[in-house]
């Protein structure tokens, strides 16, 4: 589930913008000191920070904006949620949209050309985008990007499970032998799933035939669901 890792990104988030980043360093630094090696709870953290906060003079106020018990014990997202710059995320939406209108893009978007934490998941919701939309996807657009940005080749795990996805739906022939390998190589129901659903759905034989050959390297949890996926017996 999604839910525990956003949430918890959003409440360090949270608590850095009560604290500032300096004295968020310190609860950070402390945290990995103390229990580097070592199993912890929530509480620990919380004296952690409460630790580092001590004796400052804006101590009581700091503590009082954290609703410790919103956070770690009830359900869902806080209203103190951070709000956050979605102007990356407004290109790579946009960037797809371009595609999707016929447009030829190129080196110009730089985005697609640069391998960074933060342009590979442009990247990710860039293709994502394709495949929300892959109704309007043609196999010549799929083939200008190829050639373009070299997807079928990337390395990052991330952006071959979206491009095989959409290759898969769209009968994109280069991704066939690369998705196979990766579904040999990964065993995160995140990727394999998702990519057998598809697989199945234009190639039984043949997406039956790659789980067979993989069986064993899965996670016996993964490989029942994905029997489940494939209408495998047993």
């Amino acid at each position: 589930s999604r839910v525990p890792y956003d949430k918890g990104f959003s409440f360090l988030n949270f608590i850095e913008s009560v604290i500032g980043e300096e004295r968020m360093l310190k609860v950070l630094r402390a945290w990995v000191d103390k229990f580097k090696y070592k199993a912890a709870k929530s509480d620990d953290f919380k004296e952690i920070v409460s630790q580092t906060l001590s004796g400052e003079a804006d101590f009581d106020e700091c503590w009082t904006k954290i609703d410790w018990d919103m956070w770690l014990h009830q359900p869902g997202l806080p209203k103190e949620i951070i709000r956050y710059d979605s102007t990356l995320i407004k290109e790579a939406k946009e960037t797809a949209q371009r595609v999707i209108n016929g447009e030829t893009i190129g080196d110009e978007v730089a985005f697609l050309k640069e391998t960074t934490p933060v342009t590979n998941k442009q990247q990710r919701i860039f293709l994502d985008q394709l495949v929300i939309e892959s109704a309007k996807v043609t196999l010549e657009m799929l083939e200008k990007l190829d050639a373009t940005f070299k997807f079928t080749e990337s390395k990052n795990s991330e952006i071959c499970c979206t491009w095989f996805l959409l290759g898969t739906k769209l009968l994109y022939p280069p991704v066939r032998e690369p998705m196979k390998k990766f579904l040999g190589d990964q065993g995160r129901m995140k990727y394999v799933r998702p990519l057998f659903r598809e697989f199945v759905a234009v190639d039984q034989e043949g997406a039956r035939a790659t789980f067979q050959a993989n069986a064993d390297f899965y996670h016996p949890i993964c490989a029942q669901l994905l029997k489940k996926d494939l209408g495998i017996s047993g």
